[in-house]
């Protein structure tokens, strides 16, 4: 056997052995011809992931267009972008992105597209295959929904509320309209989880969060930064300081009424609670308020300003909020 009939066949195991990895990988792929400047082959995956019936459907027209929304998600152009990406992979040899496709349906999906460029039979090709991340990305939405919703009361975690005090510093010192942060601590709560359980407790924390939503707009931020402990930021207030205290004790009166909850248990089990037999369960809340506008103080110090006001108000017997004033802390 000559030398040349041992290289062709080798060329076509190769060959036969690239047909069948083709055909038979669970990802979808398909093949770019350069000098075509077309798609000109895709497997059964391919098919599948775009809802297609044959290769015609994908092959035929503009792949990009018929397989992509005019724009990807960072507002680029799906055209353009494609391109640029395709010319990178046959510059580089390979090129590796997220992209959003869209199947025969419209429905539209998110994959991980990796490009590969080599010769075969004498002409450059790209080999693109494509992977649905659908299941990759809710995986990343909850994780990302832990890490800023509390899983219990379902406000903001203490991680996303520093980033909201932080945006919010910058934006009083543009717009000198004075905010406001709530340091808000509920009283006796030990004592409940202790005569109940934390089963009655994790109530409490629930029906507390509801409370201050409504105690509160929409654009405002509430949060659970602690066991019981709870933070509002107040947005958008008066730039007179004096406008601005009397509009934050409006709001501090309503959330000191709403969090007295004498009835708590009574609603919950349906019939009058005693922590010992005498004294009825009693549940208010110790807040400490702190008013401010610009950058003159860190984000560490208002929450310590405003956790130092709670708990004078805590000390002064709690179920009141608490301003806090400089000369009164030293």
């Amino acid at each position: 056997m000559t030398k040349r009939r041992v290289t062709e066949r080798g060329l076509e195991k190769k060959a036969n052995q690239f047909q069948i990895l083709f055909e038979r990988s669970p990802d979808a792929i398909i093949l770019l011809d350069k000098h075509k400047d077309k798609f000109i082959d895709c497997n059964a995956a391919a098919l599948a992931i775009f809802g297609c019936k044959n290769s015609s459907e994908i092959l035929e027209g503009n792949f990009i267009k018929k397989f992509s929304p005019p724009l990807q998600p960072d507002g680029r152009d799906s055209m353009k972008l494609a391109q640029d990406n395709i010319a990178k992979a046959f510059k580089d040899g390979s090129n590796r992105f997220e992209w959003t496709h869209c199947r025969a349906d419209g429905s539209v999906f998110p994959a991980e597209v990796s490009l590969v460029s080599f010769e075969q039979d004498g002409r450059a090709v790209v080999q693109g295959t494509i992977r649905d991340i659908t299941e990759n990305k809710v995986a990343e939405a909850q994780m990302q929904e832990l890490a800023f919703i509390d899983p219990l009361t379902h406000v903001f975690t203490r991680r996303l509320f520093g980033d909201r005090l932080t945006q919010l510093l910058l934006k009083t010192a543009r717009s000198k309209e004075y905010a406001a942060l709530f340091f808000i601590d509920l009283d006796k709560f030990k004592r409940l989880n202790d005569q109940f359980g934390h089963h009655v407790g994790d109530l409490r924390l629930i029906d507390v969060a509801k409370r201050l939503n409504t105690s509160v707009r929409s654009e405002d931020t509430v949060a659970r930064i602690g066991g019981d402990e709870f933070v509002v930021l107040i947005n958008e207030l008066s730039p007179d300081i004096h406008t601005a205290k009397s509009q934050i004790i409006n709001i501090a009166e309503k959330i000191v009424k709403q969090l007295a909850i004498n009835d708590f248990l009574k609603n919950l089990i349906q019939k009058p609670c005693r922590l010992d037999g005498s004294a009825q369960y009693d549940g208010s809340a110790s807040v400490g308020v702190v008013l401010f506008s610009g950058k003159q103080r860190s984000a560490e110090q208002l929450l310590e300003q405003a956790d130092a006001a709670m708990y004078q108000a805590k000390q002064a017997g709690g179920n009141r909020y608490q301003f806090y004033e400089s000369d009164a802390f030293g």
